[in-house]
């Protein structure tokens, strides 16, 4: 009888220890498989049962600071497209998780971001911070096709950005306009005054530190560059005049000059050029299809910024001495992606170049509450050197809004997408347009999975 019982309690402790391996095991399951809706829950508020679509985004979403089913280390590399590991999916820009509304946004080659609204097809590309949903035009909605478009037809249109022959027309909108002229080193082989400053006394001009040029440009043009861009383009005995020439570049060919008058220096032409005044060709195109097709849809879209980042460190390159590499005046957006390592995304934007309906927010020059998407929103995508790797791409080059860079010799460029990743275009040569706008946070959808072929219905 003893040693029957002591069989029977062994079994007992057999059985108990697979009943809590079992009951872990069971638990474990549980808890992982319901992981994700708990660490989303701790990082937002805003989970509701209803279809709302920055609650489902927000639902889905990942911190981009730390390792995920896509992404094998502790950040993505914006630098480097989107692939399986380095970024593929909904992401969360890790430093907004504190904020009311944080930041999310869809990331590679997916096809979870499609919705049908006011009759078009449109990709979600991030949320404001606001809640709202930025979305980029993808073509019409068609019931055969559904939003699968390709090609010419997801973008609205084919033309050009701007003219081209002024910095300028880097601008949504531009103030007033200083063109770059082109002399020959023809018409400039004699000798000339040239100076590193001038002075105005209400009628005239005085160039200050002068040099004067040999008479044989081919020598000349280096002295020009380093630092004496302002000229009378006179005689060598001419040291006032009532319109000044502002020689922004020279090589041994040509000189790249711009007129400058009533006083002003250079500095006073560049932030004049930079006021927003005269809408850029993209501005009033796409702003007339908004009132021609979105009027009607009004209440559901929120205005926010719409980032045209012209910042510089440099106006036409004054006081700096000048090689054949120097001529390009980069901007804000093109500096951080020629660092020509990890992106520094950058989604802020100073309140000049913040176009909105609503001066409150942002400068108010926009008529009505559209845009184009921007260098950084780009890279967010996955967009680096493959397209290929980002839903954005759909076979034809499009426009984004930011500025790129001015060439001294009279060409502006701001970025656009290409098959191969992104790159600068001459604003007077036509690409696509794709616009965006961002729906309220209150919007809800009312079937659909994001798919092509079952887009997100908007309510």
């Amino acid at each position: 009888m003893v040693s029957e019982f002591k069989i029977d309690k062994k079994i007992i402790y057999i059985l108990s220890f697979f009943i809590l391996v079992i009951s872990v095991s069971v638990a474990y399951s549980y808890i992982n498989s319901d992981l994700n809706y708990s660490s989303n829950v701790s990082m937002n508020s805003h989970k509701t049962s209803t279809n709302n679509l920055y609650d489902m985004i927000s639902y889905y979403a990942t911190p981009d600071n730390m390792p995920s089913k896509h992404l094998t280390s502790n950040s993505i590399n914006f630098y480097n497209s989107s692939s399986e590991t380095n970024g593929k999916g909904i992401y969360t820009i890790a430093s907004t998780l504190g904020n009311t509304y944080p930041i999310h946004y869809y990331r590679g080659n997916v096809d979870n971001n499609n919705v049908k609204f006011a009759g078009y097809c449109w990709q979600i590309v991030r949320t404001s911070d606001t809640g709202g949903i930025k979305i980029i035009y993808n073509g019409t909605y068609s019931d055969d096709t559904k939003c699968n478009n390709t090609g010419e037809n997801s973008v609205l249109t084919i033309a050009k950005y701007n003219s081209s022959h002024s910095p300028n027309y880097v601008g949504y909108m531009s103030g007033k306009l200083y063109k770059t002229n082109t002399i020959s080193k023809e018409n400039l082989n004699k000798k000339y005054l040239f100076s590193n400053d001038v002075t105005w006394n209400g009628t005239k001009y005085t160039l200050v530190d002068t040099i004067e040029t040999t008479g044989d440009w081919t020598i000349d043009y280096t002295s020009v560059n380093n630092a004496h861009h302002y000229t009378c383009l006179l005689d060598s005995t001419a040291l006032s005049c009532s319109t000044v020439y502002y020689f922004q570049y020279s090589d041994s060919e040509n000189g790249y000059y711009t007129i400058l008058e009533e006083g002003e220096k250079i500095e006073d032409a560049w932030a004049k050029a930079m006021e927003n005044e005269t809408d850029s060709s993209i501005k009033q195109y796409v702003e007339n299809w908004y009132a021609e097709s979105l009027l009607d849809y009004q209440s559901y879209i929120e205005d926010t910024i719409y980032c045209n980042n012209r910042k510089t460190t440099s106006s036409w390159n004054k006081d700096k001495n000048l090689n054949e590499s120097d001529k390009i005046i980069h901007f804000d957006s093109s500096r951080r992606n020629l660092l020509k390592e990890n992106i520094n995304i950058d989604l802020t934007c100073d309140q000049k170049d913040s176009f909105t309906v609503s001066d409150t927010i942002g400068n108010g020059k926009n008529k009505y509450p559209i845009g184009l998407i921007t260098f950084d929103e780009a890279i967010l995508s996955g967009v680096g050197d493959n397209t290929t790797s980002s839903y954005i791409f759909t076979g034809t080059p499009f426009f984004t809004m930011s500025p790129h860079h001015y060439n001294n010799t009279g060409f502006s460029h701001v970025f656009y997408i290409t098959g191969l990743g992104h790159d600068e275009m001459n604003v007077g040569i036509a690409q696509g347009y794709r616009p965006v706008i961002s729906l309220k946070n209150t919007t809800t959808f009312q079937s659909g999975n994001g798919t092509a072929s079952d887009p997100y219905i908007i309510n």
